[in-house]
């Protein structure tokens, strides 16, 4: 991960791994998400709504996530994929997804 700066705007950089699992918590403000490389299967859950979604997201793509919108990104392929936002950062984790992100996270341990 590289993290930036310019201002108020931060841009965050991942460069994942085939079957590696990022996320498992919301914002309180909104996130664009950029793809510019590989595949990732995308899992959303809006918390004011209870909505969950599924989707297949290929680079290259850009797309916004909502305040208290719930991720779950596996990358299907190696991938690159950025988040920008404006102010500080702040996240709050939701268990259901968290919980396997950690659980990959232990198995390499």
């Amino acid at each position: 991960m590289i993290f930036m700066s310019f201002g108020k705007t931060s841009v965050n950089f991942f460069q994942t791994k085939k079957n590696a699992i990022n996320g498992g918590h919301f914002h309180s403000y909104s996130v664009t998400r950029t793809i510019l490389r590989g595949k990732i299967k995308y899992v959303t859950k809006n918390l004011t709504t209870d909505e969950e979604k599924i989707s297949i997201i290929s680079a290259p793509h850009f797309w916004i996530v909502q305040e208290n919108v719930v991720e779950l990104i596996i990358t299907l392929e190696d991938s690159i994929y950025t988040e920008t936002y404006q102010g500080t950062y702040k996240a709050e984790v939701y268990f259901p997804f968290r919980e396997i992100v950690e659980k990959q996270l232990s198995s390499f341990q």
